[in-house]
């Protein structure tokens, strides 16, 4: 069965075989090729929106440096995908824990829909730059993930005391079946025995 392995030091995911070689799907090239053209559109958008603005004081149109646009925006797409691959991380530990196939299905939805998400952007005349867009979508995914971590954690600590008060009344149970049928037993105060259960 395929691992993923994510290496948060240096910013890697890499899907791990069962020999322990490292996987690529041609189908990651493909979107790769596609989000690769994509990328360049935004750029395009955006140069071209800054090149029109003409400077009226010094009589020119402004110097864009279209190899800055394109390391800011690839920097960018790149957190935006790892902020996306985190949530995803998390979404795939709970899947591991769900039982109920209707939820496996919803949740699969989910996964999928992140997977597909695309950041908006602002196209209005007073936005000049995609960096302000990025920025919020990858708040909003940081916030949405530590908010399920959260969830997922405190889902944990409430079924590990749930877990230990069953365990602690069985205890108790079979010690008192365990005195009943050595002949060892004797009557209790009930408020004894809740006492050993918390």
């Amino acid at each position: 069965m395929d691992t993923i392995k994510v290496d948060s030091a240096t910013k890697e995911i890499l899907i791990v075989d069962d020999y322990g070689m490292n996987l690529m799907f041609d189908c990651s090239l493909d979107d790769m090729i596609s989000l690769d053209k994509e990328l360049l559109k935004i750029s395009t958008f955006y140069v071209k929106k800054t090149e029109s603005e003409f400077d009226y004081r010094v009589q020119q149109f402004p110097f864009i440096d279209r190899f800055q646009v394109l390391e800011d925006l690839y920097d960018h797409e790149f957190r935006y995908q790892y902020a996306k691959a985190e949530l995803l991380m998390s979404y795939l530990e709970a899947f591991e824990h769900i039982s109920d196939p209707l939820e496996q299905q919803r949740l699969m939805q989910l996964m999928t829909d992140l997977m597909a998400q695309r950041p908006r952007f602002d196209h209005s005349p007073s936005a000049t730059y995609f960096v302000e867009s990025y920025l919020a979508e990858i708040h909003c995914i940081q916030t949405q993930s530590k908010l399920f971590k959260e969830i997922i954690g405190y889902l944990i600590a409430n079924e590990r005391k749930h877990n230990k008060y069953i365990k602690d009344y069985m205890q108790v149970a079979y010690r008192l079946t365990n005195e009943y049928t050595n002949k060892k037993w004797t009557d209790t105060k009930q408020e004894e025995i809740l006492k050993e259960v918390k």
